[in-house]
């Protein structure tokens, strides 16, 4: 088949851009011809995936997108395809990856000035093309609890949405257990972390969203007794001067380390004690299958679409909404002394393997496109 798939930024160490690539990678490997749009691409292009840059000149935001949408139609008028899929909201999709939460529930709250302005009359827009009741778009859904809040808004019929179940990419599955205690010491041994130490992850690009805050705050909260005994290591993407000016401000930029998006992650999962992922909005949250599947336990905002996840596999603990600074601070600090933290080591990896979340989900989402081409093509014969 010929395909296209359209996204605004690629970068490699993204959630939803890694997603992305695993099932670039999978329909090369069917032998579909594959062509892909983007505005922005960083990192390296498969030898047989057709990039199309479609750069953009606007400077805001919003306006940028719009300008991609409007390229990409003409982009496709001189270049029709079978089939195209769309890793952001926008106009024209045969098929969304939802990977994103529902913009106008998230936004809902908001002044009534804001609903007014440019920045949301697009991002609706562009939602709506794709939920609306006058869209054919068929949705690739990943969160059960996203698609009820997408059907409340936009009334979109049941059957066009395909349920994906949670999954990770091979190189996220762990080494057997002799291998992890040993990659676990190398780690800890390199970043000067000692053993009788604790160690705090919060993983994932976009700072604010992830509440890297939250976790800086919750470090500062920590007794007098083990504010030199807990480090917290931040590995993402985006800009990290006003945390670390929060960390200064809080007197603990000493026991911060912000490292920028890398390959490298589960060395970090394996070397960590305790993952705090605060975010203020997540429609899944990969990292707490990941986290799982390392066997670190997990302290997360029930705002995530995968928290679920770990109340279902109870491989920690998961914070009520709304979120309570001190209510997060505390747990934190509790978890690891807690006489349930070795039932958590055990039990994510336990229901990562009973599950079979490793590498199942781009044959879900191929067979669901080979099956649209399929019956489109039936109906036109």
């Amino acid at each position: 088949m010929e395909l296209a798939f359209a996204l605004f930024r690629y970068f490699p160490h993204g959630g939803l851009q890694r997603d992305f690539m695993t099932i670039v990678q999978a329909c090369l490997a069917r032998g579909h011809r594959l062509r892909v749009y983007a505005m922005d691409w960083q990192g390296q292009v498969p030898e047989a995936l057709a990039l199309r840059l479609l750069p953009v000149r606007a400077w805001r935001n919003h306006q940028r997108c719009r300008e991609f949408a409007g390229r990409l139609d003409e982009a496709l008028e001189r270049e029709p395809v079978e089939v195209l899929v769309g890793f952001n909201k926008m106009p024209g999709l045969d098929f969304y990856y939802a990977a994103d939460t529902c913009y106008v529930e998230r936004v809902r709250r908001r002044p009534a000035l804001y609903r007014l302005g440019g920045r949301h009359r697009l991002y609706a827009s562009f939602e709506k093309a794709v939920f609306g009741l006058r869209s054919a778009t068929r949705i690739l859904a990943l969160e059960p609890s996203q698609t009820l809040l997408y059907q409340q808004h936009y009334q979109t019929p049941a059957d066009r949405f395909a349920s994906l179940p949670p999954f990770l990419d091979e190189d996220r599955r762990p080494p057997p257990p002799t291998e992890k205690i040993a990659l676990r010491q190398d780690f800890r041994r390199r970043h000067g972390v000692a053993e009788q130490e604790r160690l705090w992850l919060a993983l994932g690009s976009g700072y604010r969203t992830k509440g890297l805050d939250r976790s800086i705050r919750a470090l500062a909260g920590l007794p007098a007794a083990w504010r030199n005994k807990v480090w917290l290591f931040a590995v993402g993407r985006g800009s990290a001067g006003a945390y670390k000016l929060l960390a200064r401000r809080l007197g603990v930029a000493h026991r911060l380390r912000i490292f920028s998006g890398r390959s490298d992650v589960l060395s970090f999962l394996l070397g960590a004690d305790l993952l705090l992922h605060p975010a203020r909005t997540e429609n899944t949250g990969k990292v707490l299958l990941e986290a799982m599947a390392a066997g670190l336990p997990v302290v997360v905002s029930g705002v995530c679409g995968w928290s679920r996840l770990v109340a279902e596999a109870q491989a920690g603990v998961v914070m009520p909404e709304p979120f309570v600074q001190a209510d997060f601070n505390r747990q934190a600090q509790e978890a690891m002394g807690s006489p349930r933290y070795p039932d958590w080591q055990r039990h994510g990896p336990r229901y990562c393997e009973e599950h079979g979340v490793f590498a199942r989900m781009p044959a879900q989402v191929i067979a669901s496109i080979e099956a649209f081409v399929h019956s489109r093509n039936a109906g036109r014969a």
